[in-house]
């Protein structure tokens, strides 16, 4: 998968669960308090509000198929959206 697919995966995975997002990024950069060094291909890095999501998409590009690209995302957001102050407990599809 190119950078791009890539790009436009995670986008439509985002934005479809996620309607209040405020930033949306996807970087070779990991988060600021990442605390292993490491050769990461991507990053995707969200903020809603003054919360802040962080997930490693590639290290030294990305293996997984775009499904389950896709599932890892949606799961991890799942994640972290239940356990947010935006959406506490909130179950999205």
């Amino acid at each position: 998968m190119t950078t791009t697919d890539v790009l436009k995966l995670v986008c439509n995975a985002v934005c479809d669960m996620l309607p209040e997002l405020d930033t949306f990024e996807v970087s070779s950069k990991p988060p600021e308090d990442y605390p292993f060094d490491g050769d990461f291909d991507l990053w995707l890095h969200l903020t809603v509000g003054e919360e802040r999501f962080d997930l490693q998409l590639g290290e030294k590009g990305v293996s997984e198929t775009p499904e389950e690209l896709i599932e890892r995302i949606r799961s991890e957001l799942q994640d972290w959206i239940a356990e947010s102050r935006f959406a506490w407990g909130q179950l999205r599809v």
